[in-house]
């Protein structure tokens, strides 16, 4: 199944991540469903991690939540989708870009670590 988010025009190019769509067929063909799915059942099954923020736009985008439920990412299928990620994503953004600007500091620019 896919949702309006990653049909999204950017986020469906290949300048943006030009693997989805191997792991679009890997979703299907290993667990009948979007890559939307598997990449929250990703990030829920990954060690240490204990809550997942999805945030829908449009109720459509909800419907995968059932399909997650489904099934679980092994350690074969862990392994497959961190390698097409280190392929696709040389420089991912850390937890930082969150960082809040502190009241005061204009050297510090949005989104740096403080």
């Amino acid at each position: 199944m896919s949702s309006a988010i990653l049909d999204h025009p950017v986020l469906s190019s290949r300048m943006f991540f030009p693997r989805r769509a191997h792991l679009e067929r890997y979703a299907h063909q290993r667990h009948r469903t979007g890559v939307l799915a598997l990449a929250m059942r990703w990030v829920m099954d990954t060690p240490g991690v204990s809550v997942a923020l999805w945030g829908p736009w449009h109720p459509s985008e909800v419907v995968p939540l059932e399909e997650l439920m489904r099934f679980h990412v092994d350690d074969e299928a862990r392994a497959y989708i961190d390698v097409v990620l280190a392929e696709s994503v040389p420089d991912p953004v850390g937890p930082e870009f969150m960082a809040p600007v502190r009241p005061g500091d204009e050297s510090a620019q949005p989104g740096s670590p403080i």
